[in-house]
């Protein structure tokens, strides 16, 4: 199955063999779209991840045919809201997918003796973790609680605040940007719309998608305005 990112750093599959000796203490590994990892047989093993588990899966768990074998049967695998808990079975391994990063993450875990007891993995890009647990959440509700945050001035946590001197107009219509909060996949602005003619106008949102491939929700505080009235008019977007 190919994958593809927009991020180049993540655009090849890297195949990461992590053989290290059993501790109470793990690795930091940056994460990419395959890794394989070691577990112990005998005890339970932590898999930590920088992000909110949305889903997870595996395949069926293949024995080890070779040497000593024990008789405890496949890895039992839990999925916390970030952590991935496998207490081990017998030797063997077992393909996993992992989503609720950019892309899923293919897990071949093998199960043997002498294997770690804990990773950490971190992102290459350096993400908040706030954001990103935010943004693991259904696109329609990342878009409803981002117009809301803008409707109230309440930054989303994570996110960064910008203000942009951006001024536009269209006959009697005049607009000012009046804020972004910026996210890793997200972003939401603020507008202020005001009405410079002499007569009653009525705003709708196809006036504000400019770039409707780009654009994921335009709400409008005040749709009808009064002469010399304002408004505001929130954007939902792709961030660039």
């Amino acid at each position: 199955m190919a994958i593809h990112t927009t991020r180049t750093v993540l655009n090849k599959t890297v195949l990461l063999s992590l053989l290290l000796s059993a501790s109470l203490f793990g690795k930091d590994v940056p994460i990419v779209e395959s890794l394989a990892l070691s577990v112990s047989t005998n005890d339970k093993s932590v898999i930590e991840f920088p992000f909110k588990i949305t889903s997870m899966s595996a395949e069926d768990f293949v024995a080890d045919k070779s040497g000593s074998q024990n008789s405890y049967g496949a890895p039992e695998i839990k999925k916390g809201d970030n952590v991935l808990e496998i207490t081990g079975g017998s030797a063997g391994s077992v393909k996993t997918i992992v989503w609720g990063y950019d892309h899923p993450i293919f897990l071949d875990i093998k199960v043997e003796q002498g294997g770690d007891k804990y990773y950490k993995f971190t992102d290459p890009i350096g993400r908040n973790s706030d954001v990103q647990n935010f943004e693991t959440n259904t696109h329609e509700d990342v878009v409803v609680d981002l117009t809301v945050a803008a409707f109230n001035e309440k930054i989303p946590k994570g996110y960064q605040s910008r203000t942009k001197n951006i001024k536009g107009g269209s006959g009697n219509v005049s607009w000012t940007m009046q804020m972004e909060y910026m996210g890793d996949r997200y972003s939401v602005q603020s507008w202020k719309v005001t009405n410079n003619g002499k007569e009653e106008i009525e705003l709708y949102e196809e006036m504000f998608a400019s770039e409707k491939n780009k654009i994921y929700g335009i709400s409008i505080e005040a749709p009808r305005l009064k002469p010399n009235e304002a408004t505001r008019v929130f954007i939902v977007k792709k961030a660039v």
